[in-house]
């Protein structure tokens, strides 16, 4: 199980979904709103799952990157996708929202596999 994992959703609809599937996987903690993620510590956590919706959210996104070890990021607005883009942020993992909701488990169900394998790994 990972530790801590750190869900910045200010519509609350992923986190809600996420909560449904992986409360049970992952130790959530959940940030809903852009004054309440001043109580976290970024460093604390070891994967985030953080939603764009507004351009705030990608000043955010900037300043927390670097603290996290593994990140899943998704906006549910194209405009915000390209500006993602501009970041070049290495090692993220897009969640598209055009998908289903099946599919967009699926891909989060394979990178959290993959994450965990290669944790198992490197502590041997």
């Amino acid at each position: 199980m990972l530790q801590k994992t750190f869900v910045y959703d200010t519509s609350k609809g992923f986190s809600a979904l996420l909560k449904q599937y992986y409360s049970e996987k992952l130790e959530m903690h959940h940030c809903t709103s852009k004054k309440s993620i001043k109580k976290y510590t970024a460093s604390d956590f070891e994967l985030c799952f953080f939603i764009v919706n507004d351009i705030d959210d990608i000043f955010l996104l900037s300043d927390i990157y670097f603290e996290i070890e593994h990140f899943f990021i998704s906006t549910p607005k194209q405009y915000f996708l390209k500006k993602i883009e501009t970041l070049k942020l290495d090692e993220i993992i897009m969640i598209d929202f055009n998908q289903s909701k099946k599919d967009m488990i699926k891909t989060i169900d394979f990178n959290l596999s993959h994450i965990m394998s290669n944790r198992a790994s490197i502590k041997v």
